[in-house]
């Protein structure tokens, strides 16, 4: 398991949330199969976090679980979280989930992750580096998300909802393009998809 974040630091006098991608790879030594895999996300008290790919999961108050099903070897599944922190913390507190994956036979190893976030002032927050690659595989989620369900809402004749549906992912996705010339292209492609949907196919 591969785990990478937007951001290192949270502001310490606001909600916020950070984004999280996640890759679960099956061992390539030799044909296995991991079955019934799942991930576990546990998350210290004041923080949530939500899948946002289309899969299956379960939320609790202290974890949450998502279910992949089946991987054979070399699989590669990516996802996408989003970790809010829903209130404000001390400057230099640090928060965070522990994240392992769990399956039937143990062919993955399953020791815990864990991902932290310190909360500083608002102009180190400001200034701190962006991961911009986990902000287009967050990007990438959220448009392909959109885009089905604003397809169906079409299909079945609600014009509006579908263009409304794709106007709110286009609302998140301009806060936290950050000029990112790829972010920018996908929001392009979603503005086109918005005029499409919004009207008979």
């Amino acid at each position: 398991m591969h785990i990478t974040t937007d951001r290192a630091f949270v502001p310490a006098g606001a909600p916020a949330v950070r984004y999280l991608h996640i890759v679960i790879n099956a061992p390539g030594e030799k044909v296995v199969m991991a079955r019934d895999v799942a991930l576990e996300i546990a998350v210290d008290p004041g923080v949530e976090a939500v899948l946002i790919n289309d899969l299956p999961f379960e939320r609790q108050i202290d974890r949450l679980t998502a279910q992949l099903g089946n991987l054979v070897s070399d699989q590669e599944v990516s996802l996408v979280v989003a970790v809010a922190f829903k209130g404000t913390q001390e400057a230099g507190t640090a928060l965070g989930v522990a994240c392992r994956v769990m399956e039937r036979d143990g062919v993955i190893p399953n020791h815990p992750m864990e991902v932290r976030w310190t909360a500083v002032d608002a102009a180190q927050d400001a200034k701190q580096p962006v991961n911009g690659d986990v902000i287009l595989a967050a990007a990438s989620v959220l448009a392909e998300r959109a885009r089905q369900v604003a397809l169906a809402a079409n299909a079945a004749g609600r014009f509006e909802a579908a263009t409304r549906i794709i106007q709110d992912v286009l609302n998140d996705l301009q806060a936290f393009a950050q000029e990112d010339r790829r972010v920018l292209e996908i929001i392009d492609l979603l503005q086109r998809d918005a005029r499409e949907f919004g009207e008979a196919m």
